[in-house]
């Protein structure tokens, strides 16, 4: 059964940080999930906001 390929919300504090502020060294990192083999991308949509789009290999 294939899993659909979805964008994951990620939450940042209240305090108007920038997301590199907060993880500087993950800014476009791949994480690699035990099922599926998918692998997330971090990135910023248009207005600035921060999300892990995921990708199956």
């Amino acid at each position: 059964m294939l899993q659909t390929l979805h964008k994951t919300p990620v939450k940042i504090p209240q305090q108007s940080r920038t997301f590199n502020e907060i993880r500087p060294e993950r800014s476009h990192t791949k994480a690699l999930t035990e099922k599926g083999k998918l692998v997330g991308h971090w990135r910023t949509d248009d207005q600035g906001k921060l999300y892990c789009q995921w990708f199956r290999e």
